[in-house]
């Protein structure tokens, strides 16, 4: 069964405004901005969930027309759009947001975030890398300096003694 509204109550619906999760640094801010409101309000408030929310406007004020509200990334907004006027037949609002900070660089985004297992597979791989390099140096300085023509204690005694041949 459908009821008919009380038109004595004021009508408003909200909306959660996020950023992409581990995609910007903790500089990133999202910035609201009311672009246009035909009897209604805009209220903006810091928070991700009804429970936790914050006030950022003082006194809880109607968002002003073109100026833009600014979020920390991390916390997120939470927009109330609701009627200004009860006997108006219609109501209207239309806001944007935009997200600006740093993004994190492509070689950081395997250690943040629900991608922390890629971090021990890449120390892992990195230890491998790193024994693989300095071996192949060790046995390029022994195939060098142990050279049949040389010989190892003839190298070593000149390499010991400051460079003279005894």
């Amino acid at each position: 069964m459908v009821k008919r509204r009380l038109d004595t109550v004021v009508e408003s619906c909200y909306y959660l405004i996020n950023a992409e999760s581990d995609k910007y640094k903790d500089d990133a801010q999202i910035y609201i901005t009311l672009d246009a409101a035909a009897n209604a309000n805009m209220y903006v408030y810091q928070g991700n969930e009804r429970r936790n929310y914050t006030k950022l406007i003082e006194s809880n004020s109607n968002a002003p027309t073109g100026a833009p509200i600014r979020v920390p990334i991390s916390e997120g907004a939470i927009v109330v759009l609701q009627t200004a006027n009860i006997n108006s037949a219609t109501s209207s609002a239309t806001f944007s947001y935009r997200v600006e900070g740093t993004e994190y660089n492509w070689y950081e985004k395997p250690f943040i975030g629900d991608n922390q297992k890629y971090y021990i597979w890449f120390q892992i791989a990195m230890m491998i890398a790193i024994s693989i390099v300095v071996l192949t140096i060790l046995s390029g300085f022994f195939l060098f300096v142990c050279s049949p023509a040389i010989g190892c204690t003839t190298l070593l005694v000149v390499s010991l003694c400051g460079g003279g041949i005894f």
